[in-house]
């Protein structure tokens, strides 16, 4: 049923609001839910609606001695009578009351009115080990509901009382890598951990910008999901555990690498109302919110390289696990036309790092132009995808010939073993081309530009014979001379093309952060008028991290770097290394500093972000200046 909202529904909701706000009876929000759906028939109770049930411990890892609380919870769902679970034994705990208390609670979502029903059994824990809380029947309506299995540990108390004596900070963070002693490329999974006592939520979390590890290429993970607390033992102590932030690193060159400390800042408040001890970002109830800066400590990696490498053909600098194929676009062509050879490899591993193999041709077909197209995205903890290198080769003279089998190796990490596949033989035919003599046709072969890169494609024509049987001294020698003046002029060009493509980026990169520039101060403008201070600070610290790395996109362009991981300090260390004015560098240094302090800063305003943006403005003009007279001297 279907009706039009009527003022009576929001004086209502008001009304359940202060009766949460002032912990009021339960009876008091159930008569305002019966009244609300008096007032307004689009208020119904969800029928239809399977209700969902749940079980969970207070406390995964307890003490001897130690009580902790078991919750079943009836939720999303119209029902009207549920018996509660009867449970026996437990092993290692001791049931203290076989009648659990009761409580419930009501909600209305989009004009659903639902409920949720909540029995608590209260255990204590008798002995050390593992255990388990079987899986309980709940009589809902008549029909059983069932609840999953619980795992819990139980510590001696002992352990936790003689090592609680302060020596652990309440709050701190790690850096946790799957594995200390990688081999040289082996993908790993790094993340920073949070670890924090009971009593403390985390309101909110923010890597500083300037990380980097000397010697370790770095890939995002992409579709993080929302952190959650899970218990944890520390030196017999119990702190609650979550993942802030995973990524993919590889290991770049052997021996010990330096991983430098993580910097994060983090909103934290003690416990107040939050069910969920790592509470919400969106959360802002309290008062007692204080901004917090940690950073992991520092550590050592110790890379070796795989030991007893296979007498093959050929070994990939690929390390995980993969398929490797070759293929062939085709296996007949006319001499001067051309085949595309493609290697691909496809797998889980360090395909960002992969370099194109070297292989073998026969000796009558020329290489040209090779080419790579990558496919791999970072996700569910690993970088998967493919990687394919594709050869023209190109015959000079007509014959058979082929590309060599090869027996290819690459390093299993997992396995701790090196794979070897076979790649077979692919037979090819280079036919005589119509009206043209193999003379002309390794000439005109040799004429191919070889170059990396993107491949240039370069059809071939062919002459009909009666030219060369009527025509005369002067046709003869004209179109030789035509066809490499041609050849020539194309090359020339696109040397010009290749050249002017960086200037033209360089200089478009300025206009575009100056263009962005004023972006940001119109927002500002805008922004100042109606909003609240939180708001208004939250908005600026967002515009600041946005700022900061369209500064870094306008260097990756100005000082052509490569795309992949590029900060401040990167960009920092980069213009301090270049024969360039001092004053720039300085001026650089401080600009970098203001940035990357504002963009976490709780001081931000509207006011210094303007300030900045003109100094954004200032550092751009001297950039271009700078940079014009390095490439003058």
């Amino acid at each position: 049923m279907m009706s039009t909202w009527n003022p009576w529904t929001h004086h209502v909701l008001q009304l359940m609001g202060v009766c949460r706000a002032l912990q009021l009876h339960r009876w008091v929000i159930a008569c305002a839910i019966v009244a609300m759906t008096m007032v307004n028939p689009t208020v119904t109770m969800a029928q239809g609606q399977s209700p969902e049930i749940q079980a969970t411990l207070s406390n995964t890892i307890i003490y001897t001695g130690e009580s902790f609380n078991l919750s079943i919870e009836i939720k999303n769902g119209a029902f009207s009578s549920a018996d509660y679970p009867q449970i026996g034994q437990i092993p290692g705990a001791r049931v203290l009351n076989r009648v659990p208390s009761r409580s419930s609670s009501y909600q209305i979502i989009n004009g659903n009115a639902s409920s949720s029903l909540t029995y608590t059994y209260t255990l204590m824990a008798e002995r050390e080990g593992s255990f388990e809380i079987p899986s309980l029947d709940v009589v809902i309506d008549g029909e059983t509901y069932t609840t999953e299995p619980i795992p819990f540990q139980v510590q001696s108390a002992a352990t936790g009382a003689s090592a609680d004596d302060g020596s652990i900070p309440d709050i701190f963070i790690e850096m946790e890598f799957d594995d200390r002693t990688p081999v040289l490329g082996q993908q790993l999974l790094a993340e920073v951990v949070l670890y924090f006592r009971n009593g403390l939520e985390v309101q909110s979390f923010q890597p500083l910008t300037g990380w980097s590890a000397d010697g370790l290429w770095k890939e995002e993970l992409e579709g993080q999901a929302q952190p959650r607390a899970e218990d944890a033992l520390i030196q017999g102590q119990r702190f609650r555990r979550a993942s802030l932030l995973k990524f993919m690193v590889f290991p770049t060159r052997t021996g010990t690498l330096v991983v430098d400390p993580f910097p994060m800042v983090l909103g934290v408040r003690s416990q107040v109302s939050s069910r969920d001890p790592f509470g919400s970002i969106f959360d802002s109830f309290g008062t007692n919110l204080r901004r917090v800066t940690l950073q992991t400590e520092e550590f050592e990696l110790e890379v070796q390289r795989p030991d007893n490498p296979p007498s093959v053909d050929l070994i990939l600098d690929a390390v995980g696990s993969f398929t490797i194929t070759r293929s062939a676009s085709g296996r007949e062509v006319q001499v001067g036309e051309g085949i595309e050879i493609t290697t691909t490899v496809q797998g889980t591993g360090n395909l960002p790092l992969l370099t194109r193999p070297q292989l073998e041709y026969p000796e009558e077909w020329q290489e040209y132009s090779p080419q790579e197209a990558s496919d791999f995205r970072a996700r569910n903890e690993r970088v998967e995808g493919q990687k394919a290198f594709t050869d023209l080769v190109v015959p000079s003279k007509a014959g058979r010939g082929e590309v060599p089998a090869v027996d290819v190796a690459y390093y299993n990490p997992t396995a701790a073993r090196w794979e070897v596949v076979s790649l077979p033989a692919i037979p090819l035919i280079a036919r005589e081309a119509i009206g043209q003599t193999p003379v002309q046709l390794a000439d005109a072969a040799r004429q191919f530009p070889m170059m990396g890169g993107a491949p240039t494609w370069i059809q071939t024509v062919s002459i009909p014979t009666w030219f060369w049987q009527q025509g005369t001294w002067v046709s003869r020698l004209l179109l030789p001379t035509v066809l490499g003046l041609g050849l020539w002029v194309l090359m020339i060009a696109r040397r010009i093309r290749e050249q002017q493509a960086p200037s033209k980026q360089r200089h478009a990169a300025a206009k575009t952060l100056l263009s962005q520039c004023e972006v940001h101060e119109n927002q500002t403008h805008h922004a100042r008028h109606g909003a609240n201070e939180s708001t208004s600070s939250k908005e600026i610290q967002e515009r600041y991290t946005v700022l900061v790395q369209q500064v870094l996109d306008y260097l990756r362009l100005k000082l052509q770097r490569p795309t992949g991981a590029f900060t401040l300090a990167d960009a920092e260390k980069l213009i301090d290394s270049m024969a360039i004015d001092q004053g720039f560098k300085e001026s650089s240094k401080g600009l970098f500093k203001q940035l990357s302090r504002m963009s976490y800063s709780p001081a931000a305003s509207h006011e210094q972000l303007c300030t900045d943006l003109d100094a954004v403005r200032e550092w751009v003009d001297n950039a271009e200046n700078a940079l014009k007279q390095k490439r003058r001297s």
